[in-house]
């Protein structure tokens, strides 16, 4: 198993670990009737209607839950996720084709930037994308300028 197959598998796994753990956290919408108008978005879409009773809670609604009061697993999932996509897409991509890599992640900034947030919560999800999507743009730029490899290998051709 080569490293990178191995670094993919550890960040499936840490995907998985914080999809659970973000369900779980967002599983406290079922003990906040106050909430279900608000958070339950995906529930009433569902059911055409407001949402009466708990099961009636989609897993979806969930996740939107824990983004916005508990955001640290859901934003781990999200770095982890653009962790992978990079590590998997990365490497096999030219380097005339790095550049819009680059800047996907860049617009995800600008527009995470944009976006003004109504709850604590949501700022904190924000902010973690923000600065994960800064962070793989930088990574890709240092890419693209430096196509070596830890051991001298070209990544980029």
């Amino acid at each position: 198993m080569n490293y990178k197959s191995l670094i993919l598998s550890i960040l499936a796994l840490f995907v998985l670990m914080t999809g659970v753990f973000s369900l779980y956290e967002g599983s406290a919408l079922n003990d906040n009737p106050e909430q279900w108008k608000y958070t339950a978005v995906i529930s009433q879409m569902m059911n055409e209607g407001e949402v009466l009773e708990k099961s009636e809670i989609s897993q979806l609604d969930f996740f939107l839950y824990a983004i916005k009061f508990r955001p640290f697993f859901p934003a781990s999932m999200i770095v982890f996720i653009l962790l992978m996509l990079f590590v998997a897409v990365f490497p096999f991509s030219h380097r005339k084709t790095s550049w819009p890599v680059m800047g996907v992640y860049f617009l995800v900034f600008i527009v995470s930037l944009t976006v003004q947030p109504a709850e604590q919560g949501t700022a904190l999800f924000l902010a973690a994308l923000r600065y994960s999507s800064l962070l793989l743009c930088l990574s890709a730029f240092i890419l693209i300028k430096s196509p070596t490899l830890f051991n001298g290998k070209v990544v980029n051709e």
